[in-house]
């Protein structure tokens, strides 16, 4: 099981943050994210936006399992911020 850390800028364009395995036969993984900015971040799919996303703000944290390859995690901001990803299983 591969383990994997990054910073991800989060600017007014969505972001991918996170994807799963690569591919439908390959099992997805575990991503936890955590606002490390300054600024409320917006969680979703490609098409997220400051409007329609899932709120994490400054400080907090939130994890989802990514299913199949197919998946994918993307943010989105107001104006720049950060999220640490933490990634385990792809």
């Amino acid at each position: 099981m591969a383990i994997s850390s990054a910073i991800v800028t989060v600017t007014t364009t969505a972001t991918q943050v996170a994807a799963g395995g690569s591919s439908d036969a390959i099992p997805g993984s575990t991503v936890e994210v955590f606002n490390v900015g300054s600024v409320e971040v917006r969680l979703g799919g490609p098409t997220v936006t400051t409007a329609n996303g899932r709120p994490l703000a400054p400080g907090a944290s939130w994890a989802c399992d990514l299913i199949s390859g197919n998946d994918a995690l993307w943010a989105v901001a107001a104006s720049t911020g950060s999220l640490s990803v933490l990634q385990i299983g792809v």
